[in-house]
């Protein structure tokens, strides 16, 4: 899964990848597609190997800005995300929410970082991004403000070929956020 050049603004936990019990496996555990074989191969029901590049996560208001929770204790956060880079995320304050990063520790439960550098030391993801806290990055049209977008080329990721080839993002391309069309 690849996750990239979004905005996403205002939310609750702006990025939340959440792992449960359920297993596509288990042909009578509810939310099986109709249409699909069951279970259905190609989907199994595990959320690992996500990439998370050049996206701007502006002012969560929940309990976390980065949230990556495995309830079922199988997963580590390192499993579920293998990537993340080129990352802007925003918070009101250094405090607010009071928890930069809730991780997944697998039979550990989730581990919680306040503060940005402390999630970077910890996960080994997003030392290439930014934190910033104080004024929005974005302006009220949900574009970055003048400074983050002189700043973004200095350490948005390019973007593939394959991520290019099944969006409207062009190929190499060092911006953040979402991209006009």
């Amino acid at each position: 899964i690849n996750i990239w050049n979004n905005t996403l603004t205002e939310n609750p936990r702006n990025l939340s990848i959440t792992q449960d019990a359920r297993r596509a496996s288990n042909v009578n555990t509810p939310g099986h597609d109709p249409r699909q074989p069951k279970p259905d191969p190609s989907v199994p029901w595990v959320v690992k190997n996500i990439t998370v590049a050049n996206n701007v996560m502006d002012g969560a208001s929940g309990d976390c800005v980065v949230c990556v929770n495995d309830w079922s204790k199988e997963f580590t956060g390192a499993k579920m995300i293998t990537q993340s880079a080129g990352n802007l995320y925003h918070r009101p304050t250094a405090t607010s929410p009071a928890t930069f990063a809730q991780w997944a520790q697998a039979g550990s439960g989730t581990a919680r970082y306040s503060s940005f550098a402390a999630y970077v030391k910890a996960t080994g993801r997003d030392g290439g991004s930014r934190a910033v806290a104080g004024a929005s990055v974005l302006d009220a049209n949900h574009r970055l403000v003048a400074a983050q977008a002189e700043a973004q080329g200095q350490y948005a990721l390019p973007v593939p070929a394959a991520v290019a080839a099944v969006s409207s993002l062009k190929q190499g391309a060092k911006a953040i956020g979402a991209q006009a069309r």
